[in-house]
């Protein structure tokens, strides 16, 4: 990995991604939704940086 690329990501704090790449968490929602064909809630909404 280029060295100036390495530097990004660890200023960032971003992590590996498991589909490929990396990313960071920037937002959460404190709200839950429940999904529809499962018996566990998620968080509505998070926004991340890829």
């Amino acid at each position: 990995m280029h060295p100036r690329a390495r530097e990004l990501l660890n200023t960032l704090g971003m992590r590996p991604h498991p589909e490929g790449g990396h990313y960071v968490e920037q937002f959460r929602s404190a709200q839950r939704v429940r999904v529809l064909d499962r018996k566990v809630e998620r968080t509505a909404l998070t926004t991340i940086y890829f």
